[in-house]
């Protein structure tokens, strides 16, 4: 169900590997609400693709499960304790965490403010032949090394 990004009546297994979210018996007409409709009290798996809610940190033209190709050109808006002498990490990963590229997320103004800074990067790559999909991962640069200054959002992606 591609408007609500999720995929029903799938393993637990399937959807962990996936990179979603399980829910084992989620109601039937749970997007239906306010509708007037004859609602029936059975369980549907669903696997639910929605990134997790980071505030510091907005993709702009990156959805979770987005076909993507190389080169790929990423634009958002980060806040400015993201960012190290102007840019964070970026790298994209294939489904067994390794590294298929890096880069960085470029501030395009002022980075030295708590505001939200515009960003971009582009990652080259090619393509794994092995999986046809991968995470994008965004770490909040951390030049302390300190754990509680860690912080990161990644996205489930398609390769092309």
């Amino acid at each position: 169900m591609e408007e609500f990004q999720e995929c029903e009546n799938v393993s637990q297994d399937w959807c962990t590997e996936s990179s979603g979210e399980y829910n084992e018996c989620a109601a039937s007409c749970r997007h239906h609400s306010g509708e007037n409709i004859l609602c029936t009290l059975q369980c549907i798996q669903v696997c639910s693709f929605v990134a997790p809610e980071v505030t510091d940190i907005k993709v702009n033209n990156i959805e979770p499960k987005q076909r993507i190709d190389s080169p790929l050109v990423i634009k958002g808006e980060a806040r400015g304790t993201w960012f190290f002498e102007g840019d964070f990490p970026i790298a994209l990963e294939d489904k067994d965490g390794f590294v298929i590229a890096e880069s960085f997320g470029v501030a395009e103004g002022e980075w030295m403010t708590d505001e939200f800074v515009p960003f971009t990067a582009t990652l080259e790559f090619k393509r794994t032949k092995i999986y046809d999909e991968g995470t994008l991962v965004f770490k909040k640069d951390n030049p302390s090394g300190l754990p509680e200054n860690e912080e990161s959002l990644e996205i489930p992606i398609l390769f092309e």
